[in-house]
């Protein structure tokens, strides 16, 4: 869809759940880059809080 060649972030979630769900990452990301290649991706997990401070540092505009 158009709407996801303009956007200004991906968040994946849930990055914990990966095994169990047998989900292919680099697909996913190659996926992205395909529909848009210069989007940041900001991967996370709540249960270990991987990429969570960088999510929030991403949302509130730390560092533009």
């Amino acid at each position: 869809p158009q709407t996801f060649h303009r956007a200004d972030l991906v968040v994946i979630t849930k990055t914990d759940l990966a095994g169990a769900a047998t989900w292919d990452r680099g697909a996913a990301l190659a996926a992205i880059a395909e529909v848009n290649p210069t989007v940041p991706v900001i991967e996370t997990s709540a249960r270990s809080g991987e990429g969570v401070e960088h999510l929030l540092d991403a949302l509130l505009g730390v560092g533009a």
